[in-house]
């Protein structure tokens, strides 16, 4: 579990000086959240030389804001901007790597692992973040084996995770897709800050978990998180 202390800034030193409890640091750390802009985000999304050493060769394949609306279409026809903003979302940024391609044709690459992404959100307040994981993402995708998601691919299979190591709440999925010719797995872990949400996922052309890759994605990600929320406060 990722343990941050916080006390008093010191102006003549770098960081915080130690003077507060583990206990109350925690919320602390929810306070201090409350303050994050949705011009933090894109800063605390992993960068490609913040990748895990399994995920070193990954290139930038594209980064985003996720407005409300982005969001919306992610989720599925029922979703909308307005529901998605009833939730408490207000922004969110996301950056997503690709394996370079090693064949011409997604049935021959010899790559497992296909893409990873790494995802800040950015809540009105803490608990719609709790409530977003469990509603939204958990029970949601439990409940929506043979349905199609938001970019018209079946849902074949959904598994629950374990999700251990993060410093607050936090749940991991994977989620079997069929695509033409193929089967893809997405290991997703969503983590809680205060009012933050992270979200780290891995794509694998085969029926497979990725948990241990992915908590360690979503760990350099929680730390990533700290640290813009110190600066940001």
């Amino acid at each position: 579990m990722l343990l941050i202390r916080f006390g008093v800034r010191d102006n003549n030193a770098e960081g915080f000086t130690v003077n507060e409890s583990p206990s109350k640091a925690g919320g602390l750390l929810t306070r201090m959240t409350m303050s994050v802009m949705a011009d933090d985000l894109l800063f605390m999304v992993l960068e490609k030389n913040q990748l895990p050493a399994d995920l070193a060769s990954f290139n930038l394949l594209t980064e985003q804001v996720v407005d409300n609306e982005a969001m919306a279409k992610d989720m599925g026809a029922k979703h909308t901007a307005d529901s998605v903003s009833q939730e408490g979302h207000l922004s969110g940024y996301e950056r997503l790597f690709a394996v370079p391609p090693g064949a011409a044709t997604l049935e021959a690459e010899p790559a497992a692992v296909l893409q990873a992404a790494t995802a800040v959100h950015l809540f009105t307040e803490p608990d719609e973040v709790a409530r977003w994981i469990d509603k939204q993402f958990v029970a949601e995708l439990r409940a929506s084996v043979g349905t199609e998601d938001g970019q018209g691919q079946k849902i074949i299979g959904v598994e629950l995770l374990e999700a251990a190591g993060f410093h607050d709440q936090a749940a991991g999925l994977l989620v079997v897709r069929e695509v033409p010719g193929a089967t893809m797995a997405s290991t997703v872990v969503e983590f809680q800050m205060g009012c933050l949400l992270g979200i780290v996922s891995v794509d694998a052309k085969l029926d497979k978990k990725f948990i241990e890759l992915v908590t360690e994605l979503g760990s350099s990600l929680e730390r990533q998180i700290v640290q813009i929320v110190l600066g940001a406060s």
